[in-house]
């Protein structure tokens, strides 16, 4: 993650922001905006909506040989792999991605968890709708807890704003998106975020986090959308280092804004990829995955639930093509992320 140098003060950044929403026609944010207290809890969602081929994102390492065997061509080496050290390891017991690098940092600080083995109750069917998540007008997808009775809008791109992105939040009215809009083009922190699609999605979320309080954003849901990836070796680093780098620096925003511990992010997917590559050398879609959980509330430093037995054909795999059958099923890792966003606790405890 890279910080870059602050180039006026948060006072003079809100100003700006005022003006702003002058223009706009929605000046509803007063001098106390400087003093305006931090969301109560926000989640914001990583949504890979072609799935996260998530055998690479963390690998166990007693299991590597099985992990390389079943994964062919499309194995990260065994010296490439960053090692991590779990709280009760008293050693290097994963191998993270190397373009997830930028998240070992947090994880080693206890503000990055892995959840692991997490699926649909049933095997999806690749191209079927995601029934965990609402469709919306416009072709947005947003998780469908947090969808009920809530006002859901979509919003303007900072690189295009004559197109809207693929972001949504809840707890905004489109009228208060149009002054929302404007204070996100001019936040008032330092931290630099990358300009990938990923990157500037979650620019855009800190600066609503930062000022979105005084305009009644105070418990917000975003989802971020992550493009998927073909599958290669090379397309599969770029989608790490993307994701690796966008959530590292959206922390250390929230760090820098005082609110890392009302706001956690997630990785979200309809479904893993195979470990087994395909004649094309491509893996397809399957079953259970793991998920990245981030923030000041994490209870980090640690992988929960369990990782498959990676051997082909062992118990763990539905297909033997390395089709892993969930540990855990996802609307369950999705009720602790809604129970905590509403200020309450459930099992298995993640999050503080």
């Amino acid at each position: 993650m890279k910080v870059g140098k602050k180039t006026w003060s948060r006072r003079s950044a809100l100003r700006t922001s005022l003006q702003a929403l002058a223009v706009a026609g929605a000046a509803r944010i007063v001098e106390p905006l400087a003093q305006a207290a931090p969301p109560v809890r926000a989640l914001v969602c990583i949504y890979i909506g072609t799935g996260f081929d998530s055998n690479d994102a963390l690998v166990p390492l007693d299991q590597y040989d099985s992990y390389a065997s079943g994964r062919g061509s499309l194995a990260v080496p065994r010296s490439s792999l960053i090692e991590l050290q779990s709280r009760e390891s008293s050693v290097p017991d994963y191998g993270l991605h190397p373009g997830l690098g930028d998240l070992r940092g947090l994880f080693d600080s206890r503000n990055l968890a892995v959840v692991a083995g997490v699926g649909q109750d049933t095997m999806p069917a690749a191209g079927a709708p995601d029934t965990s998540m609402s469709f919306l007008p416009g072709g947005y997808e947003f998780p469908a807890w947090a969808a009920r009775g809530a006002e859901i809008t979509g919003f303007p791109n900072l690189r295009n704003p004559n197109t809207t992105s693929a972001m949504v939040m809840t707890g905004v009215s489109s009228g208060a998106r149009d002054a929302l809009y404007q204070v996100s083009l001019s936040h008032g922190f330092s931290t630099q975020f990358p300009s990938t699609s990923l990157g500037l999605q979650l620019q855009q979320v800190a600066a609503l986090l930062q000022v979105g309080p005084s305009l009644g954003l105070k418990q917000p849901v975003f989802t971020c959308f992550h493009a998927g990836f073909e599958g290669t070796p090379d397309a599969q680093m770029a989608f790490c280092a993307e994701l690796g780098a966008a959530m590292a620096s959206f922390y250390q925003a929230t760090v820098e804004l005082g609110i890392s511990r009302g706001v956690t992010a997630f990785t979200d997917t309809p479904w893993n990829r195979t470990l087994a590559p395909n004649a094309k050398g491509l893996a397809t879609p399957a079953w259970a995955g793991h998920h990245l959980v981030l923030g000041g509330s994490v209870l980090g430093g640690e992988v929960y639930g369990s990782f498959p037995d990676l051997r082909l054909g062992s118990a763990s795999d539905a297909t033997g093509k390395g089709t892993w059958i969930p540990g855990q099923s996802r609307d369950r890792f999705t009720a602790v992320l809604a129970a905590w966003h509403q200020g309450r606790r459930a099992t298995p405890g993640f999050l503080a």
